[in-house]
């Protein structure tokens, strides 16, 4: 197991107390002095750092002539020189269906100090923030110094990022004061479409909230949608627009934004609002006077042939960016990105030997092969990386290959399979051409399903299905993410008897596995029982779900069975039921294991030996019309089929249910809450946030 250096446990332990700059030099500071290959950092959002990105002659001059004038060596006023504001109101008028006044516009050092401005205006006691995750981290940061409670919505990968506004609808209460859009999307290069633009003005108006367009990569659109301005729906919600030359201009380093209420109806921008504002502003210090002075002769002089050009650069390096990490396995691009500077990538650290999670394998990129991503969960997304395709072509090619050079993951026979732990060889061609250890296809999800989905604040269930009836021959296990119903990790060995004869194990192993072909790689990989409870346990502390110390108890996990009466399943000792989907509030039970070691989970009070029988499997899976995956019995493919019909049942809107208590003191004492138990395949359900 690697050793964490400190500065991973800070990132860890207190990711929204680290901007996106300090985890970029602690990811620095961590290179490797020897090494003598070149820095590419595809971490940071300024693509001044590469030659292919500079700003127009326009802008250069603009300022030149506005410092060369000697007009503009003073104070500005604190909300910004007028002729500034009118020419930022003009320029934004352009795509919108009503026309702002130079009261409208607020010059501001940047869209940072906009976002700072844009807060510390809504904060009220109890107010509340609706936010994206991912997202930008400013917002919790300035959100902290205001005292102004954060609330996360998901966006969506598999829905180009869009904002899932159910969970806006289920978070919205009477504190809620805004709700947070940025677009184009950083760090997931998302644009959205008018219709969901519009969907979005419509809750937040059913809420009573406004909405803060943080538009910083305005224009910046390259895909099949148009960059829409959230203000195009002022008249409906009004709309604190924030948003800079930064980006379009390529220009960050000049700290030039704008805070703009494009709220043609006065919803937000009364008397009262408007004397906080400017009160505010005479606090805060604004950009350099001349910068301001230049901005006029900048919007309106710069030709479209300089803006088609960095989109044609952007498009370009993104199109490299997607088809470089089809080649690396254990990076996932869910989305084309169709705008801004930025992409997400799905880590599977699955695939990854010795790495942990985000956090690890940038550190260890960053090491090994001086190229720095940004870790995910800066952006608030574990297991997930941030990539800036805003650089020159040949580095960003250059930085991708080196990821495919360093074979982060195993490859054989074409296959993409984890790196697994010493003494099993479960790599080998013979198991590969028998088992493809592939889900994500097979357990994709579509969007409308999660409508019914109760949020039961749990990041994982863990699937078992373990096989056998003397003794356990085969320990299936996989981990999905609770809130997407991922498949993210899996654990799968043969376990060899301790109690049977060699000649009965190999009559039972041809009888059991024999039919499916697979009775040779079982014989070939099989190991001791208390052998993959040491894995398993290794393999459970290296996703974060037990501690690490032999022996270490769980994170707060509950193990769960399906309680068949109650969801209108059926056995023999069951009655006829109606279909799942007919019931009108169907139940998941469990059992409380908050402190369990990992073999009293599997071996207290007869538990143990009812996980594997599976009763009912096939019953269950045809009244659902759920198809069968693989062959029946053989535990990595009941295992998906387990995993199946817990999507289907959670989708549908299943509820968990405790329904047994474990004493931590006391592990071997069991309180039942229920009678009349069915017993059947198993699953583990943890929440890190007990």
């Amino acid at each position: 197991m690697q050793h964490k250096t400190q500065k991973q446990k800070t990132m860890e332990s207190t990711p929204t107390n680290v901007t996106i700059k300090g985890i970029l030099g602690m990811l620095l500071a961590n290179l490797d002095d020897n090494n003598k290959k070149r820095l590419i950092s595809l971490g940071m959002g300024d693509p001044t750092a590469f030659s292919c990105f500079t700003t127009t002659n326009v802008a250069e001059n603009a300022v030149v002539d506005a410092l060369s004038s000697q007009k503009f060596n003073g104070y500005s006023p604190t909300v910004g020189l007028l002729q500034t504001r009118r020419a930022i109101g003009e320029y934004l008028s352009l795509n919108l269906p009503y026309k702002l006044s130079p009261d409208d516009v607020f010059v501001t050092a940047g869209c940072t100090q906009a976002i700072e401005i844009a807060i510390s205006i809504l904060a009220t006691p109890n107010a509340n923030i609706l936010v994206p995750r991912p997202g930008f981290p400013i917002y919790e940061l300035c959100a902290a110094f205001r005292n102004v409670e954060i609330r996360h919505f998901d966006l969506l990968p598999e829905n180009g990022w869009e904002v899932d506004l159910d969970a806006v609808d289920a978070l919205a209460d009477q504190n809620t004061v805004a709700i947070v859009i940025i677009n184009p999307g950083n760090p997931c290069g998302n644009v959205y479409s008018y219709q969901h633009l519009k969907k979005i003005a419509e809750t937040a108006k059913k809420h009573k909230i406004v909405v803060i367009a943080d538009e910083v990569y305005g224009h910046l659109a390259f895909g099949a949608n148009p960059f829409v301005p959230m203000g195009v729906f002022g008249s409906m919600v009004p709309v604190l627009t924030l948003g800079s030359l930064s980006k379009r201009w390529i220009v960050p380093g000049w700290r030039l934004g704008w805070f703009v209420t494009t709220d043609p109806n006065g919803m937000f921008k009364n008397a009262k609002t408007v004397e906080r504002l400017k009160k505010y502003f005479d606090i805060c210090g604004g950009p350099a006077t001349f910068i301001q002075a230049a901005v006029p002769q900048i919007l309106k002089e710069t030709s479209d042939t300089f803006f088609t050009r960095t989109l044609n650069i952007l498009k370009h390096s993104s199109d490299l960016c997607v088809k470089k990490i089809e080649d690396i396995p254990c990076l996932t691009c869910p989305t084309k990105p169709q705008g801004s500077m930025a992409m997400m990538v799905k880590l599977n650290v699955s695939l990854l030997k010795d790495i942990n999670n985000d956090i690890d394998f940038c550190f260890k990129l960053a090491k090994e092969e001086s190229v720095i991503l940004l870790p995910g969960l800066t952006v608030g997304l574990k297991n997930w990386v941030r990539i800036t395709f805003a650089a020159e072509p040949s580095s960003l090619e250059e930085a991708l290959d080196r990821m495919v050079a360093k074979k982060l993951c195993s490859f054989i026979n074409g296959k993409t399979i984890k790196s697994l732990e010493p003494n099993v060889q479960m790599q080998d061609s013979t198991h590969l051409q028998k088992f493809n250890h592939s889900f994500a296809l097979e357990h994709a999800l579509n969007a409308t399903e999660y409508k019914n989905k109760h949020s039961d604040h749990l990041d994982f269930f863990l699937v078992l299905d373990l096989e056998g009836k003397v003794e356990i021959l085969e320990f299936p296990v996989l981990m999905i993410d609770a809130r997407t119903m991922d498949v993210v990790a899996f654990f799968h060995r043969f376990v060899r008897p301790t109690k049977m004869s060699e000649d009965r194990i190999n009559q039972y192993i041809e009888g059991k596995y024999g039919k499916f072909g697979v009775d040779r790689v079982w014989h070939d990989t099989a190991i001791p029982f208390d052998e993959v409870i040491t894995q398993f346990e290794e393999w459970m502390a290296k996703h974060s779900l037990c501690s690490q110390e032999p022996n270490g108890p769980l994170h707060r996990a509950a193990f769960d069975y399906v309680y068949q009466r109650e969801l209108g399943y059926k056995d023999k000792n069951t009655p006829a039921m109606p279909s799942f989907k007919n019931e009108a509030t169907p139940i998941l039970y469990g059992m409380d294991q908050p402190e369990g070691h990992i073999s009293q989970l599997l071996q207290a009070e007869g538990e143990y030996a009812a996980i594997y029988l599976a009763a009912g499997m096939r019953t269950m899976m045809n009244e659902l019309n759920i198809p069968m995956l693989g062959s029946h019995h053989l535990g990595i493919d009941d295992t998906k089929n387990i995993a199946r019909v817990l999507q289907r049942m959670l989708t549908d809107g299943a509820v968990l249910k405790i329904t047994a208590r474990r004493n931590p003191l006391v592990p071997e004492n069991v309180e039942f809450l229920f009678e009349n138990r069915i017993k059947t395949s198993g699953f583990v359900v943890f929440n890190h946030n007990f």
